[in-house]
């Protein structure tokens, strides 16, 4: 499945503003931006890990993927806040569904009987990539996709700085795209994803932050 979304190039005002941000806050002073881009891509993985953990614990539970169905249509969910909403306003340019992430996040919780606290990008302005993770389903497949500033091995190197992190129910190694529990094991995946990050409070803080607002 291809996404279809097209990337957001906002360019150097944007990144300007994501520093002035930083620098305002106070907490990324001393750390290259080289670091700060590395903190928010350890992010991303350790998000794609519990959110991948998520919809395959609701297979378990339910025997089906969250919002699949028999429908060869397939529905796109952006994991974006109201603060990413401008950059993720292209639809692919195929026939699709969407569905929005709080009806996504209700259905989590229905299926796993649980409150959810769902993650998402941990970067605000879109700077020559999308900033959002995504949800796609199509009848009994998935995809879920992270967008990253650096390459890994085992993520698809769209451009310079934009590589693309695919999990699925299914396995293309020529795209990258990997069943779940298969990059889980991976031992470089494992091994980049316990890294600890450089700044933790900022990350912790600024979603904090944002869900105080409603992050949704």
């Amino acid at each position: 499945m291809k996404s279809g979304y097209s990337i957001d190039k906002i360019g150097l005002y944007a990144f300007l503003g994501i520093l002035a941000t930083i620098i305002a806050l106070g907490l990324f002073v001393g750390t290259s931006p080289d670091q700060f881009n590395k903190d928010m891509d350890l992010t991303r993985l350790k998000d794609i890990k519990a959110i991948g953990a998520l919809i395959e614990e609701y297979k378990t539970k339910t025997g089906h993927y969250p919002l699949s169905s028999d429908s060869n249509v397939p529905n796109f969910i952006a994991i974006v806040t109201k603060k990413q909403q401008k950059y993720a306003q292209e639809s692919p340019k195929i026939t699709h569904k969407r569905t929005n992430v709080k009806t996504f996040i209700k259905t989590l919780e229905t299926g796993l009987g649980r409150k959810v606290t769902l993650p998402f990008d941990p970067q605000l302005r879109g700077i020559q990539r999308p900033i959002f993770y995504l949800y796609v389903v199509k009848g009994q497949e998935y995809e879920l996709i992270a967008h990253l500033y650096h390459d890994y091995p085992f993520a698809r190197s769209i451009k310079k700085h934009y590589a693309k992190l695919t999990v699925s129910n299914r396995s293309v190694p020529a795209l990258k795209i990997w069943k779940y529990n298969t990059l889980m094991n991976d031992p470089t995946f494992a091994k980049v994803v316990a890294t600890p990050l450089t700044k933790p409070g900022f990350i912790k803080k600024m979603r904090a932050d944002i869900r105080k607002q409603g992050a949704f």
